[in-house]
């Protein structure tokens, strides 16, 4: 609606869906109630909304278009509530603040900047120096940590089965992987190519008790990484 002047807006009970570019480039709107029967956000629906600062993402939401929210600058707050599983298009949380990657909790895919399917968020933030893939992950997309300048280490479930292409392309500070499974585990995941910041870092293997034979292995005490 490219509106100016719109501060708030509260969508009726009755919305099922959110139109492309529905409240793009409402630059002043700095509160949105998304109703629980909404079950999707078009492409582009809140893009360059600079004034937004927090979203709840209602479980009803099925899918979330590309570059939903795209721009959104001082967006630092998006919850998605268990039983979400919404399936989130490319560049949707672009150029949003690097907070809200940790308050995604039950998703099944990690972003892909390139394939808008089954994408939980664009990372490309320079701010951030690491990150924890949530538990239930099965995919890491193509590009989505690239040109994560600062990013140093990650912690990468078992449950992971590929890492896509340039998936930690131009990732200079990277030095460490966290995997919570084993090094037989790690060796059947499919990791697509130019990852060689991924597979040339020093890579620990979880283990809840000291382990009796040589290599990388990693626990956490008080909720912090402690190498064995």
């Amino acid at each position: 609606i490219y509106n100016k002047t719109i501060t708030s807006v509260t969508i009726p009970d009755t919305v099922t869906s959110i139109g492309d570019s529905a409240f793009n480039q409402c630059p002043r709107l700095t509160s949105i109630n998304i109703p629980a029967n909404v079950e999707s956000i078009g492409e582009q629906a809140f893009y360059l909304c600079t004034s937004l600062t927090s979203i709840t993402i209602p479980a009803s939401v099925k899918s979330i278009g590309m570059g939903a929210f795209n721009n959104c600058h001082n967006l630092t707050s998006v919850i998605f509530p268990e039983g979400c599983h919404a399936t989130i298009g490319a560049y949707a949380f672009k150029f949003c603040n690097a907070a809200l990657y940790t308050v995604y909790e039950s998703g099944k895919y990690v972003g892909d900047s390139a394939n808008p399917y089954a994408a939980l968020v664009d990372l490309t933030t320079r701010n951030m120096t690491t990150y924890t893939i949530h538990k239930d992950t099965q995919s890491v997309g193509n590009y989505v940590f690239k040109d994560c300048e600062r990013l140093t280490n990650i912690i990468i479930p078992a449950s992971v089965e590929s890492i896509g292409s340039k998936a930690f392309y131009n990732c200079p500070s990277f030095t460490s992987v966290y995997y919570s499974g084993t090094a037989e585990e790690w060796a059947e995941m499919t990791i697509g190519s130019s990852n060689s910041a991924l597979t040339n870092a020093t890579r620990y293997y979880y283990s809840e008790s000291e382990p009796l034979t040589l290599g990388n292995y990693w626990h956490f005490v008080e909720g912090e990484i402690v190498i064995w």
